[in-house]
C-alpha cells in the first residue's frame, strides 16, 4: 500500500440539522438518493471543515454536496442524523 494510505490524525466536524416533517423524512429516506436528499434539506451549517492549507472552509451548498459525495463523511451525516432523531419526542398526533 505504501504511501496511499498514509496515517493521519482523527478528524471530525460538526454538523447541524433541520427537524423536517415526519412525512418527509418517510418519503424521501426510502431510497439512498433520498436519503442524500434528506442531508441536502436538512444540513443548515457545518462546521470544522478545512482545506489542505488548514484554512477553514465556510458553509455553502457546495461543501455539503463534497461531504454527501464522499463516502466517509457521508455515513457520518446520515448516522449523526438518525441518532439526532432517536432523541426528538415523538411528534404529536393531528386530527381527532
Amino acid at each position: 500500500l505504501g504511501d496511499v494510505y498514509k496515517r493521519q490524525a482523527p478528524q471530525h466536524f460538526t454538523a447541524t440539522f433541520r427537524l423536517l416533517p415526519a412525512a418527509l423524512r418517510t418519503e424521501l429516506g426510502a431510497t439512498e438518493a433520498g436519503t442524500d436528499q434528506l442531508m441536502r434539506r436538512s444540513l443548515v451549517d457545518v462546521t470544522e471543515v478545512h482545506d489542505e492549507a488548514g484554512a477553514p472552509i465556510p458553509f455553502s451548498a457546495e461543501l455539503v454536496e463534497a461531504l454527501i459525495a464522499n463516502p466517509w463523511t457521508r455515513r457520518g451525516l446520515v448516522r449523526d442524523w438518525v441518532e439526532a432523531l432517536a432523541v426528538i419526542p415523538s411528534e404529536p398526533a393531528r386530527g381527532n
